[in-house]
């Protein structure tokens, strides 16, 4: 005999319920066995209802973001009261987030996020790091110990915020780099780690002095405590190598499958691509690269280019590089205006204020000023009249010159220090290099044309004048 349907329902009904039960107790042992940390400018953040994972991404109750930045909730319920929106605001910045929808508005932008904010036990959880990022806050994630760590300063305690609003970015070497992380005159907002090159197989590998820079065991997590953004660099310094890659497409696919894995496993904010010898016959697979990478990346993650300089175009052997095209899908473009002169050539500067203008101005035109970041050497090099030349620090430069017992010049058109002296086994000597000055100058350069910031080759062992220097660009 069959069952009038209401009453199958009613018999079903125990068992749903139970289901449900289960469900919701199997997600509360879950978020106790691997409970999520939130630290808000140094303070734990605690709940009724606790953060969890999804799509890789931290969700948390939407008042872990309005109570401890200050923020502002508005809020407007879905059609019959299903979903809504949540509109958020702090400091004249507005994020707009839908329940079920993957797409955030960001002061009236549509920006496309992987996770969508959702409704749990009752409590709206929205994705930290696009929320916090985009209202100003610093957001890192710290997987090992399960701890996301949120640091927010107001517009008027914030020097990057209130003066400029560009970035100092910073190249991260070698064990001499770590001091610039801790350094307290250091104001960097991005670290970028030299650590990864490109394989022959199209993968993406760590360098073999990869454990002895320090930044994996140490400068990473300093740098991210200290509100700093890290990025992995690749490097592609072997033509043979980057056109193989760059000229076949499984390769490509192999490099962009490499370096995603390493920001989801290492966290990073963003990639850095060094490729210096893109030949002119990679020029569009080069492009495509860079536009597949930049798709295949999280949305929140920076997609920045070191880019060779140029300053004419009759420079054919850099058309390699389609400079408005790669910035068309980059970040960020930094222009690595040093090494004018460089160890195989005859002596100068390694950056001219002429020849750095120069490059502003071609360059321009192809690279949006906001995307426009001009790489300064803080170093030297000398030249010897036998043998080749050799890079210096700024420090020891000077202290050449006393040792010698010569006069640092300035020379009035590049705005550079050099001097010269008599050595008996190697001839004379010529040493061209940055200072204070000649960086300050270049710091006005980047004002006067409004671009977005600088990076710096590379941290560490630069005198404090010459941070000031560099810290004048945010004030």
């Amino acid at each position: 005999m069959n069952q009038p349907k209401t009453m199958k329902k009613r018999h079903m009904l125990p068992f749903l319920i139970l289901a449900f039960l289960l469900i919701m107790a199997s997600f509360s042992f879950a978020w106790a066995e691997d409970a999520i940390k939130i630290i808000v400018n140094g303070n734990e953040v605690n709940a009724d209802v606790a953060p969890y994972l999804k799509n890789d991404r931290t969700m948390v109750p939407i008042r872990f973001i309005t109570e401890p930045l200050g923020a502002t909730l508005s809020w407007q319920p879905g059609a019959n009261g299903i979903g809504g929106k949540a509109s958020l605001t702090l400091d004249g910045k507005t994020v707009e987030l839908t329940i079920g929808s993957k797409e955030g508005i960001v002061n009236g932008q549509v920006i496309t996020m992987d996770t969508a904010a959702e409704i749990v036990q009752g409590r709206t959880f929205v994705p930290l790091r696009f929320a916090g990022e985009n209202l100003g806050a610093t957001v890192n994630w710290n997987g090992a110990a399960k701890e996301v760590t949120v640091s927010y300063q107001k517009p008027s305690d914030n020097n990057q915020v209130v003066a400029t609003g560009k970035k100092i970015m910073g190249f991260y070497y070698d064990y001499y780099s770590l001091d610039d992380i801790t350094n307290e005159a250091a104001d960097f907002s991005d670290v970028i780690h030299f650590g990864y090159l490109l394989k022959a197989d199209g993968t993406v590998r760590e360098k073999d002095n990869f454990a002895n820079d320090k930044f994996a065991a140490e400068g990473k997590t300093l740098a991210e405590r200290k509100g700093m953004k890290t990025q992995m660099l690749v490097t592609a310094f072997d033509r043979t190598i980057s056109d193989a890659v760059l000229g076949d497409e499984t390769l490509r696919t192999n490099t962009i499958n490499s370096i995603v894995q390493f920001v989801k496993d290492e966290d990073f904010d963003g990639v850095n691509l060094d490729y210096e010898v893109v030949s002119v016959s990679m020029r569009d697979n080069f492009t495509a690269f860079v536009r597949d990478l930049k798709a295949a990346l999280p949305s929140d993650v920076v997609l920045s280019l070191s880019l060779r300089c140029r300053t004419y175009d009759s420079q054919t052997w850099l058309d390699g590089y389609d400079y408005a095209g790669l910035a068309k899908y980059a970040d960020q473009c930094i222009v690595m205006m040093y090494d004018q002169h460089y160890n195989g050539g005859e002596a100068g500067p390694i950056a001219g204020i002429d020849w750095m203008e120069t490059s502003i101005k071609y360059l321009s035109q192809y690279i949006p000023k906001e995307k426009f970041i001009v790489g300064i050497g803080a170093y030297g090099r000398y030249w010897p009249e036998n043998g080749k030349g050799s890079a210096i620090f700024i420090q020891p430069a000077f202290d050449l010159a006393a040792e010698q017992g010569v006069e640092v010049l300035r020379d009035e058109t590049t705005g550079v220090p050099h001097f010269d002296y008599e050595s008996p086994d190697k001839g004379k000597v010529s040493v061209w290099f940055e200072d204070a000055v000649s960086i300050k100058q270049k710091m006005d350069l980047v004002k006067q044309y409004d671009l977005a910031g600088v990076a710096v080759w590379r941290m560490g062992r630069l005198p404090a004048d010459v941070w000031a220097a560099i810290n004048s660009i945010i004030k």
